[in-house]
């Protein structure tokens, strides 16, 4: 790290934690999604290979103040839900007041139903952005946001919110022709 940031750093109380947990971010960052490297991977530290589990990465923005709270809520929150099931991430997008958390979620011992997996995906979703809701931020997905978070969009949006954003799509696709279902909008 740049000396110059680190004393900067450390006039704001931060601790050098040395390289070791960087390397290994480096070294494995991409091991759970290119299998086969013959290394150990995030994924078989929590469990086997063939336990049924369910994941996601949940990302958000955050007003910088709440970031511990929100953490320690989510933390404690998933692991009330899910006993076997960790909780990690990263931080990134950093703003004069706010920053984008990108927590990751492994939950294991679940049935081996792709209905119970998607269930469990689904309340991980709702537990990791109720914090989140809670301190002012807002979810920011990019993957998928019309889909996978349109449960999510009311919430998100507001009711007045989500509401205008229908009209303008009801008037711009009377017959629903353009995704249907996403953003949270019903198929007609």
């Amino acid at each position: 790290m740049n000396q110059w940031a680190l004393k900067i750093l450390q006039q704001h109380g931060a601790t050098d934690l040395g390289f070791a947990e960087g390397q290994f971010w480096w070294d494995h960052s991409l091991d759970d999604y290119y299998k086969g490297f013959g290394r150990p991977t995030r994924q078989s530290e929590f469990f086997p290979d063939d336990t049924p589990y369910t994941g996601g990465v949940f990302d958000y923005i955050v007003p910088m103040k709440y970031i511990s709270q929100i953490w320690k809520e989510t933390s404690e929150a998933l692991k009330k839900a899910y006993p076997k099931s960790i909780l990690y991430g990263h931080f990134s997008h950093w703003y004069k007041t706010a920053t984008m958390m990108y927590p990751m979620v492994y939950i294991w011992d679940l049935p081996d139903d792709p209905a119970e997996l998607a269930k469990a995906y689904f309340k991980a979703q709702a537990i990791c952005l109720e914090p989140v809701y809670k301190y002012g931020g807002a979810f920011q997905h990019h993957h998928g946001v019309g889909r996978i978070y349109a449960m999510q969009m009311p919430r998100q949006w507001g009711k007045g919110g989500f509401e205008a954003i229908r009209a303008i799509k009801n008037a711009l696709d009377p017959n629903n022709i353009m995704n249907p279902g996403n953003l949270g909008f019903e198929v007609k």
